[in-house]
């Protein structure tokens, strides 16, 4: 027994009338009749009694007309249910970012992101004035950039931290500033 043959013997049983069936699922004839034909030899059973054009449902149809009912109705709520929790958790993500150091680590993040995450990130490169208006009216969900004083006094707009960069200065071991034994400031 599967699914399509408990279709097609709802929607006989229904109409009581396969032809009427036939236009309904748009099937021929010929194939309905075999699936409940076969139905019919799985459970050792008559489903219809044939009268002329007509069909009538015997005691055992009409077991099997409730229970196939209450099973369909249950696959269909379970394909509603997974196809509704699909749409809902497969979100699109919108990312703007600038041109810096951190665009050419967004790949690798959006991986990262996406197979840990049923949603969908869409990086998008712009300048900063466009991405702090996209994300203040809602347009992007993420913005990437440096922290500045501006990001800062923004009170629409919360910041966390990505990561923190950690530079330093490398010089051979006979340089100058290598006997420096104190933090160097760097003014720019």
């Amino acid at each position: 027994m599967d699914i399509k043959q408990l279709k097609y013997f709802v929607k006989v049983a229904r109409r009581e009338h396969i032809s009427d069936a036939v236009l309904e699922l748009n099937i021929a004839q010929s194939a309905i009749s075999r699936q409940i034909n076969q139905l019919e030899k799985e459970l050792n059973v008559i489903l219809f009694k044939r009268s002329g054009r007509n069909i009538i449902l015997t005691t055992e149809g009409k077991q099997l007309l409730s229970q196939a009912t209450q099973i369909l109705d249950q696959i269909d709520k379970t394909v509603q249910s997974f196809q509704q929790q699909s749409s809902t958790d497969r979100r699109t993500i919108y990312v703007g970012y600038e041109e810096s150091d951190v665009s050419q680590m967004m790949l690798p993040l959006i991986q990262s992101f996406e197979q840990q995450s049923t949603s969908i990130m869409t990086p998008q490169l712009m300048c900063y004035k466009t991405m702090m208006e996209d994300l203040i009216t809602g347009v992007l969900d993420i913005g990437i950039t440096e922290l500045t004083e501006e990001i800062t006094t923004e009170s629409q707009l919360q910041m966390m931290p990505l990561f923190e960069e950690n530079y330093h200065i490398y010089v051979p071991k006979d340089h100058p500033i290598a006997y420096v034994n104190s933090s160097l400031t760097v003014s720019i």
